[in-house]
């Protein structure tokens, strides 16, 4: 399933804006199944589920949300995009929202900071 994450993803991603646009008003299907690609790739149980709750249930709305997506960013937002997990952290909040609140921060000093230059 993941091989045909990754090739679906990088073919659906290959195309021009205006093709996604044309594909979105047959049903969303091809977006839908962009859906389903990245939670697969990402082995998202809960996108999995999601994205085909869409696909069955999502109709019309779910494509007039894709069209205006793809129109201003090119892009198919899921929630997949979000970065919920917070696995990912290198301990210095590059990947934190709100640095000052992390409490997986180490220690800002560096050698540049202790001699009182700043980056």
């Amino acid at each position: 399933m993941k091989d045909f994450a990754k090739k679906y993803l990088d073919w659906y991603n290959g195309l021009d804006k205006i093709v996604k646009i044309l594909l979105c008003l047959l049903w969303d299907i091809p977006s839908n199944l962009c859906r389903l690609a990245k939670s697969a790739q990402k082995e998202s149980v809960l996108g999995i589920v999601l994205a085909i709750m869409v696909m069955i249930f999502g109709g019309w709305l779910v494509c007039v949300i894709d069209i205006v997506s793809l129109a201003l960013k090119d892009k198919i937002f899921w929630i997949d995009d979000l970065n919920l997990e917070s696995t990912n952290c290198d301990n210095n909040c590059s990947c934190c929202s709100k640095a000052s609140d992390c409490d997986k921060k180490v220690d800002d000093q560096t050698d540049e900071g202790k001699n009182g230059t700043v980056e």
